[in-house]
């Protein structure tokens, strides 16, 4: 028998195959990035998402107040598409939707080139945008908007993320992602049709506010005109014509040191002023003009540019108006009480004007004029010498002027007129001598000149031009306020007086601002003596703990706790308990820390008669967290300003409540009784 016979017959060697290495598929993303890029993504919506509010018109959101580095990105030239003039923002935040829904998409499929390249284009670009901001700072332009940047580091942390993820899985198959890509599209189409359908919304709100109230405006200087020329027929002995050449022409030509190498075409004679009345140091056009146009303005207000534009092209196209111009600066030291931030150049700007007057007359002063206004007011250390030369002034001796007392006290001197005329922003504009209001609205000031000028009115001097000082002004803003409607706070209602008294206030105070106390004894003493007057009190703390409303300034970190504090008092205790609270805390501003506020409150409230330990529960419970929240809401849904102290006349907001020496608010009080018993609904 063979060796063999019972040998298992050989088989014939297998191939070997190393043990697969496990990856992830083009099906699953890894869930730690895709949460990474939601969050980035998200960081890009809501930067993109606050610069585009930026743009829409009243609105002014966290960090894009007047003269910020975000209102600067916004004026640049480089914030608009060329072309079209389409806000980079609303493409910006289009952008971020798009990828978005492409990253949305891509979790189930894999990221493909077309997403990929789509993440590098927006990287891209956003690399050229921080390479222009670090540029423009080098030259002096402060650019550094925290949102434009937070969008840019977005757009670049995004692409790291879908770089990596690219490369530590499958990609998603050409024909896969193609869809991706057509879905992002339409994302970003539907998020440019939603953005221009909000902005177009919004503007033609404003513009028909604007225009409603221009249109009243218009009538009342009509109206005004024709009074003053029925008067002026009837003593015609007052009615004295000067013609141009019997007036003074004052200082004449550019000095010849100075003599400018810029050609400025003014629109009408520049001619400096010595005339008396209403009117500015510097003037275009005819002294005795029919139309005379007096603007209270400053070179870094963007309204005030654009009613400048305005008045220059109505020049052009009339001989008939002349215009004058008085500055209004919002900083110190050209105003004492200025306290509006971003505005550092406002004052020098003011007093670098009057130094091109003190130096080169009439011309020079319109020539730097205009050119302040062509930079919004800004210039800086580096760059002025150069454009002083330009404009054919020594630098030396323009700079010396500038700084002088003799400049700051012109524009102190304007400053201090213009808060006699009761000035609440600028620019304030008059038409012979009466203040037209809704200049925002397109072409208002034309119409408002071209009607005018159709009563044919009689050539006249700034004599004859008397505005309302500013008692008279703050009255008439009240007059013209609208009624507004006013959620009801269903918490609990502190209310002083009668419930049907004729006169209905409606208060929004701060607990830790002293112009509480100041409106709470002036109503104290309103309601001690008049029994026609009912108060309700609510609560707008001006601290982000409880209020995240715009242009909100954080100043007083205790008012939330304070708030809570007295809802809870009216809570537990009622009106008695309520009030009892509020005239505490009102009487005790100065004595509250952040140490020891609850101890203080708790201890009023045994005083009172409360239970501490109750109060304290009840002072932090989310009902009282809702009734300060709602008093919040009420206040920014009807539109009313973001102000510590807010005072409502049955409806119509009284701004200027706090004139100590003028008794603004108890003749509004009056006037809102003498409606209701005359039957008039304002």
């Amino acid at each position: 028998m063979p060796k063999n016979r019972h040998k298992k017959p050989r088989r014939s060697p297998q191939p070997s195959h190393p043990t697969p290495i496990p990856t992830a598929t083009a099906a699953s993303l890894p869930l730690p990035l895709f949460i990474a890029g939601l969050i980035v993504l998200a960081i890009g919506l809501l930067a993109t998402g606050t610069l585009s509010l930026s743009y829409l018109p009243n609105l002014d959101p966290p960090g894009c107040a007047i003269n910020s580095p975000c209102e600067a990105a916004r004026k640049s030239a480089f914030s608009k598409v060329p072309g079209i003039g389409w806000p980079v923002a609303y493409l910006g935040f289009a952008f971020v939707v798009a990828m978005l829904v492409a990253w949305l998409s891509s979790y189930k499929v894999g990221i493909g080139r077309g997403l990929a390249w789509m993440a590098r284009t927006g990287a891209l670009i956003s690399l050229a945008y921080l390479g222009l901001i670090i540029i423009k700072r080098f030259q002096g332009e402060n650019l550094l908007c925290a949102w434009c940047i937070a969008s840019h580091l977005a757009n670049l942390g995004f692409l790291g993320i879908v770089e990596f993820t690219r490369r530590s899985t499958t990609p998603a198959p050409a024909l896969r992602s193609m869809p991706i890509v057509a879905t992002a599209a339409v994302g970003f189409i539907i998020a440019t049709a939603g953005t221009a359908a909000i902005h177009v919304k919004s503007t033609q709100l404003r513009d028909e506010r604007d225009l409603a109230e221009a249109e009243e405006s218009t009538q009342r200087l009509v109206e005004d005109q024709q009074r003053r020329t029925e008067a002026q027929q009837q003593s015609p002995d007052q009615d004295v014509r000067i013609t141009d050449s019997d007036l003074p022409r004052g200082v004449g030509p550019l000095d010849p040191r100075y003599s400018t190498e810029v050609a400025f075409d003014f629109p009408r004679e520049a001619r400096r002023t010595d005339d008396e009345g209403f009117t500015g140091r510097y003037r275009l056009g005819d002294a005795d003009a029919p139309i005379r146009l007096v603007v209270l303005s400053s070179y870094t207000c963007v309204h005030c540019k654009s009613i400048e534009e305005q008045i220059i092209q109505i020049l052009r196209d009339r001989d008939d108006v002349s215009f004058s111009h008085k500055h209004v600066s919002m900083t110190r030291p050209c105003n004492t009480s200025g306290v509006e931030p971003g505005r550092n150049n406002d004052c020098w700007a003011s007093r670098a004007a009057e130094t091109a007057g003190i130096l080169g007359g009439p011309e020079g002063f319109w020539a730097m004029h205009m050119w302040l206004f062509s930079q919004s007011g800004s210039f800086t250390d580096q760059t002025f010498p150069a454009q002083l030369r330009t404009m054919g002034f020594n630098h030396t001796e323009f700079l010396r002027i500038m700084q002088s007392e003799e400049t700051l006290s012109i524009v102190q001197r304007d400053v201090t007129e213009a808060r006699s005329l009761g000035i609440a922003e600028t620019p304030m504009v008059f038409i012979n001598g009466v203040e037209f209001r809704g200049f925002r609205a397109p072409g208002a000031l034309r119409r408002a000149v071209e009607s005018l000028a159709r009563t044919n009115p009689p050539r006249a001097f700034a004599t004859t031009d008397r505005p309302p000082g500013a008692f008279e002004k703050y009255l008439e803003d009240w007059r013209q306020e609208p009624v507004r409607v006013i959620q009801d706070n269903d918490t609990f209602v502190a209310r002083r007086g009668s419930e049907n008294a004729p006169v209905q206030i409606l208060v929004w105070i701060d607990y830790q601002a002293e112009s509480s106390k100041l409106l709470d004894d002036k109503l104290a003493a309103i309601l001690a003596r008049r029994d026609d007057v009912s108060v309700v009190y609510r609560h707008f703390p001006a601290n982000t703990a409880c209020n995240n409303t715009p242009r909100l300034r954080d100043v007083n970190p205790l008012a939330c706790r304070l708030a809570r504090g007295i809802e809870a008092a009216g809570v537990i205790g009622g009106s008695e308990a309520y009030w009892g609270m509020h005239e505490f805390i009102l009487n005790s501003q100065q004595a509250f820390t952040a140490d020891n506020i609850d101890q203080l409150l708790a201890d009023e409230a045994e005083m009172l008669a409360l239970d501490r330990s109750t109060f304290l529960q009840t002072m932090d419970s989310p009902a009282i967290g809702r009734a300060v929240q709602n008093d919040i809401r009420a206040m920014t849904s009807a539109g009313l300003s973001s102000s510590v102290v807010t005072v409502l006349i049955n409806g119509r907001q009284l701004s200027r409540w706090f004139e100590r020496d003028m008794p603004v608010l108890e003749t509004a009080i009056q006037e809102a009784a003498d409606e209701v018993s005359a039957g008039v609904i304002p």
